[in-house]
C-alpha cells in the first residue's frame, strides 16, 4: 500500500513507481492509485498467521492472549481465571483453519499442525503478513527443534524475508532449572538456520545468474534474476515463553507482536499497517470477514 503520490492525480502513475512493475502489472496499480485517491482510511489491522505442529499449544495460546486485558486488569491474584481455563481439549483441535480477531488489530489465522494440512495451509502464507512459529517446550530440544525447523522452512520457502517471532509454549512443564538453557538454545539454532538459509539463498540466486547468462551467450544478466537481493529471513531475537495454563508471558509476547507491527526503520516490516489504503478494500474486507462469522442483518451492517 502507498501513500497518495503528489505527482499522481489517481489515472496516472509517478514514474518513481514505473520501474518497480511489469507492463501487465500497470493497469493493477493505476486502478489501486485511482481507488486511493477516491477515499482512503488509515490501516489498523494486520494479518497474523499462527504455525505449529499439532498440540504444541497453538490454540491454547491464542485464547489465554484473548483474556489478556481481563488478566491486565485483574486487581488481585484472586480476580484471574483459575489456570488451565484457556486450555483447550484435545479432541478440539484445530481442523483447518481457525479465525479470530485478536485486540481489533491482528487477523489471526490459526492453523492446523497436522502434516496433512501443509499443502493446503500454505495457501495462507502471504506476504505483509505478521507469522508467530510455536514451539512446544515439554518436547525437549531435538523433537522441538524438528518440529520449528519444518514449519521455517515451509514459512520461508513460501514467502522469502517474512517477519516472524518464535514462541515456546508450555513452559510450566518444564523444571525452572532447565527452561533458559533450553530457551537460549532454541535461539541459537534459529540463528544458525538463519544463517543457512541467506547461504542457501545465494547459492540459488548464484545458479539463477549463471543459467541466465548462459541462455544469453555467456553475456551478463543485467538487472536479470541475479540481481535479486538476498532475502534475510527477519525473526525477532527473542523467544518469547509463555504458558497458557498459568498465563505467564503473555504481555511480553503482545509487547513483541506489536513491536513487529510498529518498526519502521530499516524498513517497515508490515507497510500496510498504519498506511493509507482505498477505502473500498476496506468495505471488502469487513464484508468478507462479517460473511466469514456469520453475521447478519444489524451485526453485519455495523461492521461494514
Amino acid at each position: 500500500p502507498l501513500p497518495p503520490p503528489r505527482d499522481c492525480t489517481g489515472h496516472t502513475i509517478p514514474p518513481s513507481l514505473v520501474g518497480g512493475y511489469g507492463e501487465a502489472d500497470l493497469p493493477g496499480v493505476r486502478a489501486y492509485l485511482s481507488a486511493l485517491f477516491a477515499a482512503s482510511v488509515v490501516s489498523f489491522l494486520l494479518k497474523l498467521v499462527v504455525l505449529g505442529h499439532g498440540c504444541a499449544g497453538k490454540s491454547s495460546a491464542l485464547a489465554a492472549l484473548a483474556w489478556l486485558a481481563a488478566l491486565e486488569l485483574a486487581a488481585s491474584a484472586s480476580a484471574l481465571p483459575p489456570v488451565g481455563a484457556a486450555l483447550r481439549r484435545p479432541d478440539d483441535r484445530t481442523v483447518g483453519l481457525d479465525l479470530m480477531l485478536l485486540w481489533d488489530c491482528f487477523l489471526v489465522n490459526d492453523c492446523a499442525g497436522q502434516p496433512e494440512n501443509y499443502p493446503y495451509l500454505q495457501l495462507f502464507l502471504t506476504a505483509e503478513a505478521a507469522y508467530m512459529v510455536v514451539a512446544d517446550l515439554s518436547l525437549g530440544i531435538e523433537d522441538m527443534w524438528a518440529a520449528v525447523k519444518e514449519h521455517l522452512n515451509m514459512l520461508y520457502s513460501s514467502v522469502p524475508g517474512a517477519v516472524a517471532v518464535v514462541v515456546g509454549t508450555k513452559a510450566d512443564l518444564v523444571p525452572d532449572g532447565e527452561l533458559d538453557g533450553l530457551v537460549a538454545e532454541l535461539g541459537r539454532r534459529v540463528e544458525e538456520w538463519k544463517a543457512q538459509w541467506c547461504r542457501a539463498f545465494a547459492r540459488g540466486r548464484q545458479d539463477q545468474r549463471g543459467a541466465a547468462a548462459g541462455g544469453q551467450g555467456g553475456g551478463a544478466a543485467e538487472g536479470g534474476v541475479g540481481e535479486e537481493p538476498v532475502k534475510q529471513p527477519i525473526i525477532h531475537k527473542t523467544i518469547a515463553v509463555i504458558s497458557a495454563y498459568d498465563y505467564r508471558g503473555l504481555p511480553e509476547l503482545k509487547d513483541l507482536l506489536f513491536e513487529l507491527a510498529n518498526t519502521r526503520e530499516p524498513r517497515p516490516y508490515i507497510p500496510r499497517y498504519k498506511s493509507l489504503v482505498p477505502k473500498a478494500m476496506e468495505y471488502a474486507r469487513a464484508a468478507v470477514t462479517a460473511t466469514r462469522r456469520g453475521f447478519e442483518g444489524a451485526e453485519r451492517r455495523q461492521m461494514v
